[in-house]
């Protein structure tokens, strides 16, 4: 039985945390090996994670250079006035490998957690708290709402990026030509995104909304047992990254 959203968001959090407090190699390239295993195992399509993996290359060398020539030690090569060293090239690949566990952790949310059952446990609190809990139920609705709606800007960026070949809008170039089709592509999904917001908006007040605050609006969700054993290696992370 597989793990629900809310655990499965608990889990990559945990990872991306656990990797941001680890003081060595060991535990980032244990904590990597288990998200990307997860993400597999969750249904995950290993061209995605490949093609995400290697878009992430360029960071990890902006990083890792930037620590090859900041770092005093013992020198393994010099250019010009900058010197590479050891210690520079450790810390590169330490504080590199941190960064990519966080590329497959980021596509466990995208990807495998359902928006529904991530904002139960935030509506069901906020029911219990009455009109105080309002705010929190219309925070738990817009998390909602924005993930269910990040597929529908993938798409509209894709069909906006073939619109704009059509009309000759070419994306090969150099870098101000690249950066001319990306705002005419961002103006184009952004007055897309606000136009089904404000409809959105104006569907739920038809249908009063926050006229029926006591009402359920999510579906309920059980805790299965590989939640918990997932909850139970979310801790372990935590508390690996912490200590170690």
């Amino acid at each position: 039985m597989k793990p629900g959203s809310p655990t499965k968001f608990v889990f990559a959090i945990s990872a991306g945390m656990a990797s941001f407090m680890s003081a060595g190699f060991i535990l980032p390239s244990t904590v990597l090996f288990l998200v990307i295993t997860a993400f597999l195992l969750w249904g995950g399509r290993l061209r995605g994670l490949t093609r995400a993996l290697f878009l992430s290359i360029s960071i990890f060398a902006f990083v890792f250079v930037l620590h090859l020539f900041s770092h005093s030690g013992v020198p393994i090569f010099s250019l010009w006035i900058f010197n590479a060293t050891a210690e520079g090239a450790r810390f590169g690949l330490f504080y590199g490998l941190k960064i990519l566990v966080f590329v497959p952790a980021a596509l466990i949310i995208l990807l495998s957690v359902n928006p529904a059952e991530l904002v139960l446990p935030m509506e069901k609190f906020a029911r219990s708290l009455g009109k105080f809990g309002k705010p929190v139920s219309s925070l738990a609705l817009s998390l909602a709402l924005a993930f269910r709606f990040l597929p529908d800007l993938a798409r509209q960026g894709k069909t906006a990026a073939m619109a704009l070949r059509s009309k000759g809008i070419d994306f090969e170039g150099g870098l101000l030509r690249r950066g001319r089709f990306a705002a005419a592509l961002l103006s184009s999904i952004f007055v897309n995104a606000f136009k089904k917001a404000e409809s959105v908006s104006l569907a739920m007040e038809i249908k009063g909304y926050s006229s029926r605050h006591e009402r359920a609006v999510f579906p309920s969700a059980k805790l299965s047992l590989a939640g918990l054993a997932l909850l139970v290696i979310s801790a372990g992370m935590i508390f690996a990254g912490w200590w170690f």
